[in-house]
């Protein structure tokens, strides 16, 4: 019986010695790492980028929408007004002086009668001269001129009509007096000149 338990105590005696050194040599080898042998024949780039970077996309330039309705009378406007400035049209031929078979001065201003109507009247409105009636259907306005009664009107305030004639893509305009004949040389050319200067 004593050597029963003499040779179990030796048994695991030597099983302990056993687990504890195939531990150690687990432990050896784990940390020690064998270096990894490459083919040397695969080529390996260098500094490439192995996954795709997407390119940044540009920043789209947005333009404003006009203000001005599409089709609208202004833009129609806008539009001739953009077209007679790239036909390099100047101020000096804008609005410029002829004689019509009777002598008198006419101003002929180099726009459409649709357009002329409009930049008359803003025109007139910048002299001294009343607007006293206005007839778009004539192409006529009827003006006071104040400056032959000293500034004042009166019962004697004289009474002329500007006269707008159409005349292909222009526009013809003569002063005419109270008979609807030419005015003398000397107002027309005094009123239609303050007019053509508000006009450039």
């Amino acid at each position: 019986m004593r050597y029963r338990v003499y040779f179990l105590i030796g048994a695991t005696l030597l099983t302990l010695v056993g687990c504890t050194y195939h531990d150690d040599q687990y432990l050896r080898q784990a940390q020690t790492v064998s270096p990894i042998a490459s083919d040397q024949a695969a080529k390996i780039k260098q500094e490439q980028s192995y996954y795709p970077v997407p390119a940044i996309p540009k920043e789209s330039v947005l333009t404003p929408p006009p203000l001005v309705p599409p089709g609208s009378d202004l833009q129609r406007f806008e539009k001739q007004k953009k077209n007679s400035s790239a036909a390099g049209t100047s101020s000096s031929s804008h609005a410029y002086w002829e004689t019509s078979t009777t002598g008198a001065p006419v101003l002929v201003l180099s726009e459409p009668m649709e357009t002329a109507w409009a930049s008359v009247g803003h025109a007139l409105q910048a002299t001294p001269y009343r607007i006293l009636d206005q007839d778009e259907s004539m192409h006529s306005y009827f003006i006071l001129d104040a400056q032959s009664t000293s500034d004042k009107i009166t019962k004697t305030t004289p009474i002329y009509r500007i006269y707008l004639k159409r005349v292909a893509d222009r526009t013809r305009i003569i002063l005419l007096n109270q008979n609807n004949q030419p005015a003398a040389q000397n107002i027309s050319q005094r009123i239609l000149g303050t007019l053509q200067k508000k006009l450039q």
